[in-house]
């Protein structure tokens, strides 16, 4: 398989993820999964809740909640670091995710993710592998 035909199937695979029936935001699953039960306006206590200061204690029950033996980030950081780490490194982060909290933006590497494509078994030639 070539580099044009892997790419071929790639961009048809996420056409095909993403163009689903189920995914179509005027389909009726699409409005009963995603706005039907999304009420108009957050109430004042989920307001307070989604808006409150982040805890330390929060900080290391997500990173233990982490899975293992997963790829790294972008920041090549794999979770075992951080789990190994959790009470060095764990004020710092409360700092950073308190700070972007409070000026309501993130950094622009929050968001970012890196996908590969690892072959599983049979044929490394067949992306399907």
């Amino acid at each position: 398989m070539g580099q044009e035909d892997l790419a071929h199937y790639v961009c048809s695979f996420y056409e095909r993820l993403y163009t689903s029936e189920a995914s179509t935001p005027g389909t009726p699953e699409a409005r009963e999964v995603c706005w039907d039960s999304t009420p108009a306006r957050v109430s004042t206590v989920a307001n307070e809740e989604l808006t409150r200061e982040f805890t330390l204690k929060e900080i290391k029950e997500a990173i233990a909640a982490m899975p293992k033996d997963k790829a790294s980030g972008c920041d090549g950081i794999p979770t075992e670091f951080f789990q190994e780490m959790t009470e060095e490194i764990s004020p710092t982060l409360l700092q950073a995710f308190s700070t972007m909290l409070r000026r309501g933006e993130t950094s622009r590497w929050t968001n970012k993710g890196l996908i590969t494509l690892i072959p599983k078994s049979g044929d490394h030639t067949k992306i399907g592998n």
